[in-house]
């Protein structure tokens, strides 16, 4: 009996501990309690919005834009939509990771500031873990470790980077492209051009891209070669548009499309930068495929 009873003082003493335990953390860290959001993180592609929210994507350009360590913009979008999908699945009580950036706790005291479940304070401490984890030397490391792996039993054809870029494939370019590439309307085609006194087809799509934090290289066939095919049926606003055989052989000419059948292009010599059709006329005959930029 006493034995017993013993065992039950001890059972006693050890609730009132992790009860104690439990209050401590909440009391620091108030967004694990009960009352926050629930949800799993590791969010598939299938189950997330094909679009980053437009809210969000300029906090993403921003945070990219301001890193030490060049993290690009849409790697912050695969990886919000992976842990949090967008903010939707702001806890995880399995393994207590909180906030748009799924952090732990000392990750986030580390590198957060302000209130985790916010995208705007969120992604700028997301910029500061994937840069203190060598982002800027070896970015499938960085991003293995910011997904808690970091041992070769972990890492394979499905490890947490490939998952990243992924998904960066999956979600559709915000109209923020378009927006910034109507900037350039009117403005002189010249050949080899690359500011607003004169520019062409492939610059003018490089610098659209760069405004918005996002790099592609400087010609349309390399530009074609580092984005994702996309068919015309899947087009969206934001995605490339590619052409073959117009000046040279091969892919020679790139545009922006803007939806509708239309394009933002940059023609030829004598021209301006104008809104173009696609499927029509000189374009139609030439063109090949679209094509979405991604890791």
């Amino acid at each position: 009996m006493k034995l017993l009873l013993g065992l039950l003082v001890c059972l006693v003493a050890v609730l009132t501990g992790l009860s104690l335990m439990v209050g401590a953390v909440i009391a620091t860290h108030p967004w694990l309690a009960v009352g926050a959001l629930s949800g799993p993180i590791r969010v598939e592609p299938s189950a997330v919005k094909s679009g980053v929210p437009a809210d969000q994507w300029p906090l993403m350009v921003a945070a990219a834009n301001q890193s030490s360590c060049h993290v690009s913009a849409e790697d912050l979008a695969a990886i919000a939509a992976i842990e949090s999908n967008f903010g939707q699945n702001l806890v995880n009580r399995r393994s207590g990771a909180f906030g748009y950036g799924q952090f732990d706790a000392a990750t986030w005291a580390a590198f957060g500031a302000g209130n985790p479940d916010s995208a705007a304070d969120a992604l700028p401490a997301m910029v500061r873990t994937l840069c203190a984890r060598g982002y800027g030397v070896d970015r499938v490391r960085a991003l293995n470790s910011y997904g808690g792996c970091v041992t070769p039993q972990c890492l394979g054809s499905t490890d947490y980077a490939s998952s990243v870029s992924s998904m960066a494939a999956s979600l559709s370019v915000p109209v923020d492209v378009v927006q910034a590439a109507q900037r350039w309307l009117g403005v002189p085609y010249v050949f080899g051009g690359c500011s607003k006194t004169g520019v062409d087809c492939s610059c003018l799509v490089q610098l659209v891209f760069q405004s918005l934090g996002m790099n592609l290289p400087r010609t349309a066939a390399e530009q074609f070669a580092v984005t994702a095919r996309i068919p015309r049926e899947s087009l969206q606003p934001g995605d490339l548009v590619f052409f073959a055989n117009t000046y040279m052989p091969g892919i020679s000419h790139v545009g922006i499309y803007i939806g509708g059948g239309q394009q933002i292009n940059a023609p030829t010599e004598g021209q301006r930068v104008s809104v173009q059709p696609v499927f029509d006329g000189y374009w139609g005959a030439h063109f090949v495929a679209g094509g979405r930029l991604s890791r």
